[in-house]
């Protein structure tokens, strides 16, 4: 194609368009001779008049050129954008691009760069499509809380999912600044509330989820009165405790008691009575530091009675209930009885942080989860046993049966002073995601046993094997196979130099040795830089015993008497990472599991087969060579540091 020819054609019909355009305004109606000087008075005024007349069509011929050349090049892009792939989808698809690309972009984020505004300023088609799609305008937030009536307006009947709480944890691509104004955002939604969500209020009936954060508890309660059918997520978060249920005798319950769809709940510091209906029928339940003042116990559990698809209940802080049979003053009937035991078929996580170890005792008798993958505890009370806050072994297990396939444990045992200690316990089951974890805190008291000697770990000393804290019989784990223990508390974190202190009462041997007198199915153990106590359990006797070993010969070794044989009789491998043992302790260990009769080791277990030895910087090589000359068959791994 001849480009000269081309714009040629084009000029043609450029001053053709304008040569109507400006005929049809009048502009140029005077006729003007060739030379229009000669004709006009050069009086000053006349060619002042005469230049604004020349300039006034200068403007309207250029804004009028501009205007058909703008016309021109939008009609050429939007046959290059219908010639494009992406064009060709339907109108239908591109809305679910649009739909996906609001819910992964950062809400944080100013409303302007993310969809679905930036979206609607794309092309002509798009924004049809972002504005005639009621979806994508459903999400408010504090960001784009500004646009609120746009987005109610532009979402017409579409469920409404509101957050206007800050996060606890900003996440990191969100700036500095923009957290600031988001909190500016957020007081101001508060200093101005509840006028400043009155359009909101308005679209109750369309609420599908409701976060809110800081906002008065007296403004609140009278704020949220109106029935909320399609409410399926409540998330409440009162900085300080506020009480949403403290109404006036007139005013009208919580969402008028009306919230079929409920199924998520969160309060923390809020308060919403035990009566309330928005606890029927949930499926998540979880209360942060939430009081129930005048709530016996028995309310709270026929609350979970009427929730039997619940999946997910996690309570934490100061949960606090009664167990009197008094009626309380708020209520006008004491509550029925309830069941010694109530079954949740769905019931996979349960968390219980923080609480009263009575409560605790009593919520897991009371429930029962054949199907529930995590078990949390964590107890910062002063506790002496498991058995302290646990229902009896026979009820746990039946209750958590997570707890009685678990096959691997990791203990951890730490401490920041010798009277603040904690003991962390992670168990996992060869189901998919099955595990429970087990924290207590703050102070232990380990009993002995002042008549036992059998073990040769002492006599009637905090030494002995004694009860312990109960892991393994207050804790029953019938199927545990794999015991890890790491500990800060090594004897080398007891030097001055360290800062750690000495020895507490979790880095004894009478903390250890019950565990493993009650878990004799342990096949394989594992010590991450534990104290020598620990390892001196597993030894048995005296490591002077020991001592001058490394010549004896391998039948003289089989045949010498060993006091701790039946402690974890079946264990195969024993690893030590990080510990201070010796060579006459790291003899004693390999001579303690050689049988002492011929036969005495099976496939079944019965014999130590692999002895994993790493960052042990005591052990000397020619006691490893010593061990392999007489243990052959023992596999040694040592990182001879």
């Amino acid at each position: 194609m001849d480009s000269g020819a081309t714009t040629h054609e084009l000029v043609f019909h450029l001053i053709h368009a304008l040569s109507d355009q400006l005929g049809s305004k009048h502009i140029l109606s005077t006729q003007l001779s060739p030379h229009p000087f000669q004709t006009l008075d050069e009086s000053a005024d006349s060619l002042q008049k005469l230049a604004a007349r020349v300039q006034l069509a200068h403007d309207t011929v250029v804004a009028a050129a501009t205007s058909y050349t703008n016309r021109l090049l939008s009609d050429i892009r939007r046959h290059y954008n219908r010639a494009t792939p992406i064009y060709r989808l339907p109108n239908e698809i591109i809305a679910a691009i649009l739909e996906f690309a609001a819910r992964s972009t950062n809400q944080f984020l100013p409303p302007c760069t993310r969809a679905p505004i930036n979206v609607s300023h794309v092309s002509k088609r798009w924004r049809d499509i972002a504005v005639n799609t009621p979806t994508l305008w459903t999400s408010i937030n504090l960001a784009n809380a500004t646009f609120l009536r746009t987005f109610l307006t532009r979402s017409r009947t579409a469920l409404l999912d509101i957050d206007l709480a800050l996060p606890s944890i900003w996440p990191n691509n969100v700036p500095i600044a923009r957290q600031q104004a988001l909190a500016r955002a957020h007081e101001e939604l508060i200093s101005r509330f509840p006028h400043s969500l009155r359009n909101l209020r308005s679209q109750i009936a369309r609420w599908r989820t409701f976060a809110i954060r800081g906002f008065p508890a007296r403004k609140l309660g009278r704020f949220l009165t109106q029935p909320a059918p399609q409410l399926e997520t409540l998330h409440i978060n009162g900085f300080t405790y506020i009480d949403i249920g403290a109404q006036d005798a007139n005013s009208r319950p919580l969402f008028a008691g009306c919230t079929p769809r409920l199924r998520d709940l969160c309060l923390e510091h809020a308060y919403v009575p035990l009566d309330s209906p928005i606890y029927v029928g949930l499926t998540r339940i979880e209360l942060n530091f939430v009081a129930l003042p005048e709530s016996p116990m028995e309310r709270f559990l026929l609350n979970l009675m009427r929730c039997p698809a619940l999946e997910r209940l996690a309570l934490r802080g100061a949960f606090s209930t009664t167990f009197s049979n008094e009626t309380p003053p708020s209520l006008s009937t004491p509550p029925p009885p309830v069941p010694v035991n109530f079954n949740f078929p769905y019931l996979h996580e349960l968390r219980l942080v923080r609480l009263d170890p009575d409560f605790v005792r009593r919520l897991l008798t009371f429930v029962s989860a054949p199907s529930i993958r995590t078990l949390h505890i964590h107890l910062d009370q002063t506790q002496r046993r498991l058995r302290d806050f646990l229902p009896p072994p026979a009820v746990l297990l039946c209750n958590f049966p997570v707890i009685q396939s678990a096959r691997s444990v990791v203990m951890m045992v730490s401490r920041d002073t010798p009277g603040d200690e904690r003991c962390h316990l992670s168990g996992r089951s060869d189901s998919p995601r099955g595990d429970f974890t087990v924290v207590l805190g703050n102070s232990f008291s380990i009993r002995s046993d002042p008549t036992s000697d059998a073990d040769g770990l002492g006599t009637g000393t905090a030494a002995g094997i004694g009860t312990g804290i109960g892991i393994g019989s207050d804790l029953p784990l019938p199927e545990l196979e794999y015991l890890c223990v790491s500990s800060l508390d090594s004897d080398a974190g007891s030097a001055p130099a360290t800062g750690i202190p000495g020895p507490g009462v979790l880095s004894t041997r009478g903390f250890f040795a019950p565990i493993l007198r009650d878990i004799p199915t342990l096949r394989s153990i594992s010590l991450d830089r534990c104290p020598s106590a620990f390892v001196d359990v597993l030894v048995g006797g005296s490591v002077g015993d020991a001592r001058g070993a490394a010549s004896e010969s391998f039948v003289e070794m089989q045949g010498r008497e060993h006091s701790n044989t039946s402690l974890v009789p079946l264990v195969e491998k024993i690893e030590l990472v990080g510990c201070d043992i010796g060579d006459d302790a790291l003899m004693a260990l390999a001579v303690s599991r050689v049988p002492s009769a011929p036969g005495e080791g099976s496939d079944d277990g019965g014999r130590l087969r692999r002895l994993v030895l790493k960052g042990c910087p005591l052990v000397d090589g020619s006691t490893i060579r010593a061990i392999r000359d007489v243990m052959p068959e023992l596999e040694i791994v040592w990182d001879e540091c």
